[in-house]
């Protein structure tokens, strides 16, 4: 029956039936977490273990053409294990140590680079910091927003890294 001019509604078509449960969505997996557990935390004490176990396994001759043997990597595991305790963390694994390496070796450069480069720059051996005036890190952190760190974090292994 076709509706008539007066009626809005077509009562010869059935109103879906609604259903009276919600029925979940499937879960996305979310790409930003980890399926590995919680991630490792790094204090300056573990970092501390990092570059003394580096300047060891170098000592033994674990390292060829700047590339760590896979012995280095393991043997910092072990060296570390245990540290997740005391920042309440994931483990320290061994691709997490040459992880946080190359995050060391990234920031000391970049540390370096800025000291060097950069006219009014200069090192604080006290707090271990790089310093400058603040119309300094504004203009270069504008520049470089990943730098902001670099404005208030002591390095203190710094004049270790590469001794």
């Amino acid at each position: 029956m076709a509706p008539t001019s007066g009626n809005k509604e077509n009562t010869d078509t059935p109103t879906p039936s609604k259903p009276t449960k919600k029925v979940p969505k499937a879960k996305k997996l979310d790409k930003k977490k980890s399926t590995h557990g919680p991630h490792a935390k790094w204090t300056s004490a573990n970092d501390a273990t990092l570059i003394h176990m580096l300047k060891d396994q170098q000592a033994k001759e674990n390292q060829a053409d700047n590339n760590w043997n896979a012995v280095v990597w393991t043997e910092t595991e072990k060296a570390l294990a245990g540290s997740e305790e005391k920042t309440n963390s994931g483990v320290k694994k061994a691709k997490g140590c040459n992880d946080q390496w190359s995050l060391l070796q990234s920031q000391t450069l970049t540390l370096q680079k800025m000291h060097n480069e950069l006219s009014g720059w200069g090192w604080d051996n006290i707090h271990s910091m790089l310093v400058a005036d603040d119309e300094a890190w504004d203009t270069y952190i504008k520049a470089h927003p990943e730098a902001a760190m670099f404005c208030s974090k002591p390095f203190p292994l710094l004049t270790t890294f590469f001794h």
